[in-house]
């Protein structure tokens, strides 16, 4: 008995096919979808405008800026229109905010703009960026009656891990040369596919890795990674889109000065003749022929590997019959906020905090540490213990210490001002 075994070329054609048009240029494309739900926000003290700043739009009726842009006073969003007079005016409503990281959301009743994607992916060193907002000295000089952004392109100059105030928390930030001035803050710093990579901050840098003070007027511009701040959003219910996929626009020239667009049309040529030849041999290609005893090994092996892989089915009773937990915050919101346990506390520690880059299970509250505790399953039972943090955590009122203390099902954990309540999912 013999087995018909073709080779599937044309799979390999349109593959081919496809990768041409990564180098396609989509980023003009992009600033024109962004640009529509970038916004601009006045703040003042109820009887004149004491700053103003920008925002965008990440998702329905929420509008994402600086703190120190909206952070206090009486802000007030306006969707800019090179004709002044067809300009909309909207009042905000602080939802979260943090001070230490620089980051405000504004709730914006019946604005009605497209959210912009996000992308929590680090961006690459030498990767183009844009930045879009309302810098003041734009205008300054120039006699225009409406209200428009400003584009700015650069590239990334590196990814480092610093802070905006002398005793805050280090993040993550991007060191580009988009140029931003007052009036950008609270602004998106987007990539070549139009999503967001972070917020720009026009502000003087007094504690970067505690440098002295920087210029931002000399090329070096900062912003904050938007992905800081993609699982906090996901835990107090913001339904962002955050789009982790790579980004074939992005493409560096070379130091020749090769363009894009020349780039796209050497690309072209090349898979056409790649496609071409495949296309070729899968029409000439002889038939290969299979014996029945090859075709029996080939499904033995096969067959070893789908049990290294494949889980039985007495190990998926098992993995069915462990406790699944999550916790229940109880107190600093509106409504009650549901936390699940990742499946990895089968096998590991589990910490809990306020930094999304620190912790697994997020309580976006400022009197929780960064990283305030851990938990850990121990011969099936779960163990919390502090991690030293500054407020402590107590189990049903009981202080707990360095060492892991038992937390079973209907416990209360406290963490500084906030309760949360141990429950099964």
């Amino acid at each position: 008995m013999f087995i018909i075994k073709f080779e599937l070329y044309l799979k390999r054609v349109i593959i081919g096919m496809l990768c041409a048009f990564l180098y396609f240029d989509y980023a003009v494309a992009g600033i024109k979808d962004v640009d529509k739900s970038v916004v601009i926000i006045f703040v003042g003290d109820g009887s004149h405008i004491t700053g103003f700043g920008t925002g965008f739009v990440i998702a329905p009726e929420i509008v994402i800026t600086n703190y120190h842009v909206a952070g206090k006073g009486i802000s007030m969003v306006v969707v800019p229109n090179k004709n002044a007079s067809q300009a909309h005016s909207f009042r905000t409503e602080k939802i979260w905010g943090s001070e230490a990281d620089d980051i405000q959301l504004l709730k914006v009743a019946s604005l009605n703009l497209a959210p912009i994607s996000l992308s929590s992916n680090q961006i690459n060193k030498g990767q183009k960026v844009y930045a879009i907002g309302f810098p003041g000295v734009a205008d300054a000089n120039v006699k225009f009656d409406g209200i428009e952004s400003t584009v700015t392109e650069g590239i990334v100059g590196r990814n480092i891990l610093a802070s905006w105030t002398q005793d805050g928390s280090k993040q993550s930030l991007i060191q580009h040369s988009a140029s931003i001035n007052q009036g950008n803050s609270g602004g998106p710093l987007i990539d070549d596919c139009g999503r967001v990579v972070g917020i720009n901050t026009a502000k003087a840098i007094t504690t970067l890795n505690g440098s002295p003070y920087i210029s931002q007027t000399e090329g070096i511009f900062f912003a904050t990674s938007i992905s800081n701040f993609t699982n906090i959003f996901q835990q107090i219910g913001i339904p962002i889109h955050n789009d982790t996929t790579q980004c074939g626009a992005a493409v560096v020239e070379s130091n020749e000065g090769i363009s894009n667009i020349k780039i796209f049309y050497i690309c072209l040529t090349v898979v056409g003749l790649i496609a071409f030849s495949a296309l070729f041999l899968a029409l000439n290609r002889k038939i290969n022929f299979e014996s029945y005893t090859q075709f029996l090994k080939k499904e033995k092996n096969r067959d070893l590997i789908n049990r290294n892989f494949f889980p039985s089915i007495e190990e998926r009773v098992i993995n069915q019959n462990r406790v699944k937990y999550r916790l229940k915050i109880l107190s600093g919101f509106e409504k009650p906020i549901l936390l699940d346990f990742p499946v990895k506390i089968l096998e590991n520690s589990i910490f809990i905090g306020r930094d999304a880059t620190l912790s697994d299970l997020i309580i976006p509250n400022a009197e929780v540490s960064r990283r305030h505790g851990k938990f850990k399953l121990i011969n099936n039972k779960l163990y919390y213990k502090d991690l030293e943090s500054k407020n402590k955590s107590y189990i049903n009122d009981q202080l707990v210490g360095r060492d892991y203390a038992l937390i079973v099902i209907g416990d209360k954990l406290r963490l500084g001002s906030t309760t949360v309540l141990l429950e099964t999912s």
